[in-house]
């Protein structure tokens, strides 16, 4: 398609119910290197944000660093959520409003910092979606948010333990890479969140969840009050984790005689009754929501049944019939969103493989 005078070359594509226009790249192309950012990838996010806007119907809704302007347009034109946009890059402000003008919609477009608008506006949902790091955004989000915060975060290495440092100076936490480290990295972002709106009596709760591909995803609820904050940051703890069993369990304190990971989240991920309510927009929302329904009351991070198989000399066993034998011996365990042969599980999986393999 020509450039419809933005000065960059875009094609039509149909996402959800929308039409978007979107930066035209050769294939192949890093989505970073188009005038304008919009990520194909992300689409997971869009749709599950789109199905939790129509559960939860927020007063408003600011897309903070809108790109291409998708999120927030799916958000107004499929749930009915009037939408702010705003993006630092004026490409973005003009490809924005050309998008809304091919959906019939109108909104307030904004080509500012998106700190300085989190810092004189509010919004009754705020979504913090850049590229790399969300942790310099949050803080000001704490000034603008009124009831929902949306956080994403694609600097996994930092959150997982791929670089201990980053993660330490990003989001003051201690995380080494281990058999459950897309869970531990968004227990990580969770606490990270947990700690920084609680200096201003805001307690937040994660309500959807989910690792995707090269990103994690958290929105919270979020309410006022010292003892509500002062709870959040109790549900804060250190993950103590054996590598040589794979063990791993929530501590208030250090243990010296294992490794130490945190402070991390250690509640519920998900709220199972938003969730329940929750209707799939696509295939790829329908299976998620599916797998997080299941999972959404089980807090020990998952385990990876290649790795205890591997550790235990177990035969590998499909994973239903993992879950069949630990249901049997009354334990509570599910699949889950995180990987296709992890389960979760109140198990340890030194318990598992006692189970599974009784002889060894």
């Amino acid at each position: 398609m020509n450039n419809l005078n933005l000065g960059f070359g875009v094609k039509e594509i149909l996402e959800g119910e929308t039409r978007l226009l979107v930066p035209d790249l050769p294939p192949g192309s890093h989505p970073s290197k188009g005038k304008v950012f919009y990520n194909p990838d992300m689409k997971l996010n869009r749709d599950l944000t789109v199905s939790l806007s129509r559960v939860v119907k927020p007063k408003d809704f600011l897309d903070a660093l809108s790109g291409s302007g998708a999120k927030g347009i799916r958000v107004m034109n499929e749930s009915g959520v009037p939408v702010v946009f705003n993006d630092v890059n004026p490409l973005a402000v003009k490809l924005i409003k050309k998008n809304l003008e091919l959906n019939g919609l109108k909104a307030d477009v904004h080509n500012m910092d998106a700190n300085i608008l989190m810092r004189t506006s509010r919004y009754s949902f705020v979504d913090v979606d850049p590229f790399g790091s969300p942790a310099r955004f949050v803080d000001s989000a704490a000034c603008s948010v009124k009831d929902y915060l949306g956080i994403t975060a694609t600097d996994t290495a930092a959150l997982t333990g791929t670089y201990p440092r980053s993660g330490l100076r990003k989001y003051g936490v201690l995380v080494s890479r281990t058999s459950f480290m897309h869970e531990l990295g968004i227990r990580a972002l969770i606490g990270f969140v947990v700690r920084e709106f609680s200096k201003y009596a805001l307690a937040v709760k994660p309500i959807l969840s989910h690792s995707t591909l090269h990103y994690y995803r958290v929105v919270f609820s979020v309410s006022k009050g010292k003892m509500k904050a002062t709870n959040a940051m109790r549900s804060l703890k250190w993950v103590v984790y054996d590598r040589k069993s794979d063990d791993r369990w929530y501590s208030n304190v250090q243990d010296p005689r294992h490794e130490n990971y945190g402070p991390v989240w250690s509640r519920e991920i998900f709220d199972s009754g938003v969730l329940s309510r929750m209707k799939p927009v696509s295939s790829e929302s329908e299976k998620f929501l599916y797998l997080a329904n299941q999972e959404s009351d089980i807090t020990m991070p998952y385990i990876d049944t290649h790795v205890l198989a591997k550790k235990y000399g177990i035969n590998p066993l499909g994973i239903e019939k993992i879950i069949e034998a630990l249901s049997s011996q009354g334990f509570t365990a599910s699949r889950t969103h995180f990987c296709p042969y992890c389960i979760k599980s109140d198990a340890q999986p030194s318990e598992i493989a006692s189970i599974l393999n009784p002889h060894n």
